[in-house]
């Protein structure tokens, strides 16, 4: 009796050792196959280097924080490869899916853009980058006409 228990117990030593073992087989090999993408630009920094045409659509606060920027920031280099018009932003759009240009717009915009373009194509050739140019958030109330709370919510 007391030799089957000890059998059992080296079973499933054995059992959860190997199931271990290949999971972190499995992991290891799965890193090593990982490719190394190098994206072209990461941060605002990198996208003045990389001196990629970049569009901010017209009216956007981006654009407006572009065109204010004191000389000695990097808000103030990108002015230099804006591109200058788009005829639509369907064409924008176009353009960036192409590799033509790089897009400068808020978070919300950019998400509804790579959805869009995943839901008609199943691919997604987009990607955003890492770290933040702007901190800003914007949040949208809606109220039923005649409302007593707009009234409240208008001074804020």
């Amino acid at each position: 009796m007391r030799r089957d228990a000890s059998r059992i117990m080296i079973v499933f030593w054995i059992l959860a050792a190997f199931v271990i073992g290949s999971g972190y087989k499995g992991n290891l090999i799965a890193m090593l196959a990982l490719p190394k993408i190098k994206l072209p630009f990461d941060n605002l920094e990198e996208l003045v280097e990389s001196k990629i045409p970049t569009y901010v659509p017209v009216g956007s606060l981006v654009l407006q924080s572009i065109m204010e920027a004191p000389p000695d920031t990097i808000l103030y280099k990108v002015e230099a490869q804006l591109v200058p018009s788009v005829p639509s932003i369907p064409k924008a759009i176009e353009m960036l899916i192409n590799g033509d240009m790089a897009i400068l717009t808020s978070l919300q915009v950019f998400w509804s853009v790579i959805h869009d373009h995943f839901r008609k194509t199943k691919t997604c050739p987009l990607y955003i980058a890492s770290k933040k140019f702007f901190e800003a958030s914007s949040i949208g109330l809606a109220f039923p006409k005649g409302s007593p709370l707009k009234a409240r919510i208008d001074p804020m």
